[in-house]
Parts: structure tokens; C-alpha cells; sequence
């Protein structure tokens, strides 16, 4: 929402909407990806808050050894003292200095999968969320944003209520 060095925000892409919309959630500096906006604190509160473990989804790119740390991280592993492991990991590239990894998480502590990744031997080296629940980014480039459809608020809204 604000830089303390003056860089743009999420909230200069929107200026022009006529609203005030806040994030849910977030990403930080180095991430990229699919972040929703809204103007209803409930419906940001459920699905952010670590406590209605949502899933979401994300595409990191790593070095090391991605094979290897796809398994570890669907174990238990203690970050800030709180227990914390991956939903799902897939391994969907391989490379000889590392490779792609699928990597689903509920909780979103800040940092989380940087963390994990770390912690598994690995570096990140690009991390873009790809999905929340069904709700898939797509092809939406950089730095645009759209409205969902509302074949897609109703399936966040279910996605709400049944998870």
C-alpha cells in the first residue's frame, strides 16, 4: 500500500478506479503474480487470513537441488517457531542447476515459501503466485489488472464457504 522510498505500489495500478480497493494479501517486492483487490474486508479477511487456509499456488523458480527439496517441503518444518509444510510441491521443469517447482500452501506466513526454500537448500530465483483456489492468473501481463467475471466471484464465494 505505501513505499518508504517512494517506489510505485500496488495502489497506483488502481488510482484511477473511482474506489478505494486494498489488496488480499500480499507479495513482496521480488514476487509477481495474481493478487486480488477488493473493497470488503470480510471477504479479503477469508481468504488471506492463515486461519481459513486457502490454498494458493505459485511457480518458483530455483537453484539447487529442486528434486530433492520437492519432497522435504511437503514435511513439517519450523519457521519463527510455527510449524508450517506445503499443501502439494511438483517438480515441473527440471534443470541441471536446479528446476521449476508447483508449490501449494494454506498458511501465506510473510515469506513463507522464500523461507522453505531456504531452508531445503534453495534459492529462489523467480516467484510468481499462479492461483488462489480455482481462480487462475492466466495470461495477465505485468502490472494489468481486470475484473473477475462473475462466474469467478462465484467461485471464489464457494471456494470461501467450502474450504
Amino acid at each position: 500500500m505505501s513505499d518508504e522510498h517512494g517506489r510505485k505500489t500496488v495502489i497506483d495500478l488502481v488510482a484511477g478506479l473511482g474506489m478505494r480497493v486494498y489488496p488480499v494479501g500480499r507479495l513482496d517486492m521480488n514476487s509477481e503474480g495474481l493478487l486480488l483487490m477488493t473493497n470488503d474486508g470480510q471477504f479479503a479477511n477469508t481468504v488471506a487470513h492463515p486461519s481459513y487456509n486457502k490454498t494458493k499456488t505459485y511457480e518458483v523458480q530455483v537453484r539447487g537441488d529442486a528434486q530433492k527439496a520437492s519432497v522435504l517441503m511437503r514435511q513439517p518444518m519450523k519457521i519463527d517457531s510455527l510449524e508450517v509444510r506445503a499443501v502439494s510441491v511438483k517438480l515441473s521443469k527440471q534443470a541441471e542447476d536446479g528446476g521449476v517447482l508447483l508449490i501449494s500452501i494454506s498458511e501465506g506466513r510473510n515469506r513463507q515459501l522464500r523461507r522453505m526454500c531456504r531452508q531445503c537448500g534453495l534459492e529462489v530465483v523467480a516467484l510468481k503466485r499462479v492461483s488462489i483456489g480455482s481462480l487462475k492468473l492466466g495470461s495477465l501481463k505485468v502490472g494489468r489488472w481486470r475484473y473477475l467475471t462473475k462466474k469467478e466471484l462465484k467461485s471464489l464465494r464457494d471456494f470461501n464457504m467450502e474450504n
